[in-house]
């Protein structure tokens, strides 16, 4: 299996490629390169089998590209030819599974003709955006896709893990679910920001790929001396208060503070 990734320029090709050969199914590009993913020497092998089935009548070859669950057709960005398939200027969007089917028709009587479909490659590309493609609130909760709907049926089942920052994500509390479509996160920290990727393993195939990736940022916590003291203001100003001994105020504002701590813990929800 050969990759290679191509780098562009405003449009313009440039003479810089990176070869990339071997058993490389995942793809992580940042946003803005330009990548390109062939199944040529697949299609060679299979153009070799058939001729030897099949001595008097050549067979017909072709090649497809899947691009998350549909038939990738020649747009702006997207370019397939000859086994080849071209993304220019990836975006997040972008990010998903990619698979090459080759299909061999042949006639057999007459204008009977029979097809023949093979899977031959299934990459994945992960595209990571200078900015976060998700804004969190402190707190709040987030819900990530893992687009395992775009990938195909095995013989065997895949085993899904959650990577943040190049890390296996092992947390399975209550406020973490991996559901079979998404990952749900509630009440969200600063220390949920990153970069998640959802990675996809094949035991059989030995084979591992990137379905999603998103970068993801929580909002810092809000800081409660603004809050206490606008509040302590708020107070203050009340005509009853000023009716208040000092030591009635001390105990008044000692227990705004203890409730406004108990919140922030999340014990009780105000």
């Amino acid at each position: 299996m050969i990759i290679v990734i191509v780098h562009f320029t405003n449009g313009i090709l440039r003479h810089k490629f990176q070869n990339i050969t071997g058993q490389l199914y995942s793809v992580v590009r940042p946003e803005g390169d330009s990548v390109m993913f062939s199944c040529l020497h697949q299609m060679s092998i299979i153009a070799a089998e058939a001729a030897k089935k099949n001595t008097t009548k050549k067979a017909n070859i072709t090649a497809m590209w899947i691009y998350n669950g549909h038939y990738v057709m020649n747009r702006r960005r997207y370019f397939a030819k000859e086994g080849l398939l071209y993304v220019y200027h990836l975006k997040p969007m972008d990010s998903g599974v990619i698979m090459c089917r080759v299909d061999v028709s042949r006639k057999v009587i007459g204008s009977l003709k029979m097809k023949t479909s093979y899977l031959v490659g299934i990459y994945s590309i992960c595209v990571i955006p200078p900015k976060p493609s998700m804004k969190v609130e402190y707190r709040s909760s987030m819900r990530l896709k893992n687009n395992l709907r775009y990938f195909p049926y095995l013989d065997d089942p895949v085993t899904m893990y959650w990577f943040k920052d190049d890390y296996c994500y092992m947390k399975r509390t209550g406020l973490v679910k991996f559901l079979p479509k998404t990952l749900f996160s509630r009440q969200t920290s600063p220390m949920d920001s990153g970069i998640w990727r959802c990675i996809v393993y094949s035991s059989s195939m030995d084979m591992v790929w990137t379905t999603s990736c998103n970068k993801v940022e929580v909002a810092k916590k809000k800081k409660l001396l603004p809050l206490v003291t606008g509040l302590f203001k708020k107070v203050t100003q009340m005509p009853e208060f000023q009716l208040l001994s000092r030591w009635s105020m001390l105990l008044i504002f000692t227990h705004i503070v203890a409730l406004i701590r108990i919140w922030a813990r999340g014990d009780f929800i105000l």
